[in-house]
């Protein structure tokens, strides 16, 4: 399994390897909308018994998400890639001393997402005066090598790289930048190609990808509550008002209800229409209930997965490769 996940994801560094900077300024027009050390775990006392191996991760991610906070751990958890005021980007194996490879960027780098462990997506932010663009670039880790994907321009001084997302089997690719106001999503396709994500000019938090159907899922925040919505050849349409999406898992998404306080109260798995394969071009709407034109069969079926015991913080609970719901610390949304 785990050469598996390592094959397809070179799959995906090999892929946006080829998207090169003529693509820059095709979507100026889109992106108009957006304008206008590690401190090292103290020793134990003596006689004391020594941490556990896992205990020792625990505080060094700690240590480095308070110094560090663009910070991304790999799918495997061993490895972890943090960015630092001069720019660079330093990859460490958690558990042991000293920096596996330090890669120095141009700019400031705001967002970091592992392909499995053996290339990064980077996020950096270059502003001038009144220019303030985004440029989205991999490293390939083995070697070293940065390659640009995709630069957008004139934008707020605001606008940032909220999360990446991507599917290991059809390498789709979503990227989702904005602001407090504003939102994006743009998806670049198997051939290389770019287009923006017709979504209404919605609030997102959070998006999502199937494995292998390419539905999109969105958490967007629209007529004072967070919903849940999937996008596909069917169009956008409403899966849950007054939900918080989780984790994709295979070709299903996982999403929590909420109350009146934003906590979440249980956990449903939705499964999308059998055979909707395709990102879709029917109209997106403007609100959280309009679809698009789909149909009955665009709906799909969402299910109870879990009660929760108590209110929690929608971010506090996780969701295994297996679907299974445990409820721990709040973790930082990627």
């Amino acid at each position: 399994m785990e050469g598996k996940k390592r094959k397809t994801g070179r799959r995906i560094a090999a892929f946006v390897a080829v998207v090169t900077a003529l693509q820059v300024g095709v979507f100026y027009h889109y992106n108009a909308i957006l304008a206008g050390p590690r401190t090292p775990a103290s020793e134990s006392p003596q006689g004391a018994p020594s941490p556990s191996a896992t205990d020792r991760v625990k505080q060094q991610l700690a240590n480095l998400r308070q110094l560090h906070p663009t910070l991304a751990v790999s799918d495997d958890g061993r490895y972890a890639a943090y960015t630092d005021d001069a720019n660079q980007v330093h990859v460490v194996e958690l558990g042991k001393d000293g920096d596996l490879e330090t890669i120095q960027m141009k700019a400031p780098v705001v967002y970091l997402k592992w392909v499995q462990d053996s290339a990064l997506f980077v996020g950096e932010k270059f502003s001038v005066g009144s220019d303030h663009r985004l440029a989205l670039a991999t490293i390939d880790i083995a070697t070293q090598t940065v390659r640009l994907i995709q630069t957008f321009s004139r934008l707020y001084s605001t606008t940032t790289f909220k999360q990446i997302e991507f599917s290991d089997t059809t390498n789709d690719i979503y990227v989702l930048i904005g602001n407090s106001q504003s939102d994006q999503v743009y998806h670049f396709n198997i051939m290389s190609e770019m287009s923006q994500v017709p979504l209404g000019g919605r609030r997102i938090d959070r998006i999502a990808v199937s494995e292998t159907t390419n539905d999109l899922f969105i958490q967007d925040f629209a007529e004072g509550t967070h919903n849940v919505l999937v996008y596909n050849k069917h169009g956008l349409t409403l899966i849950q008002r007054n939900a918080a999406l989780l984790r994709a898992v295979d070709n299903d998404l996982y999403y929590a209800l909420l109350n009146d306080q934003g906590e979440a109260t249980a956990v449903y798995r939705y499964a999308p229409p059998a055979a909707s394969a395709g990102v879709g071009t029917g109209g997106s709407g403007n609100s959280a209930g309009e679809t698009g034109g789909a149909n009955a069969d665009a709906k799909g079926s969402s299910s109870l997965v879990k009660t929760l015991d108590t209110p929690v913080d929608p971010l506090a609970i996780h969701i295994s490769d297996d679907g299974a719901v445990t409820v721990g610390t709040p973790t930082p949304a990627t």
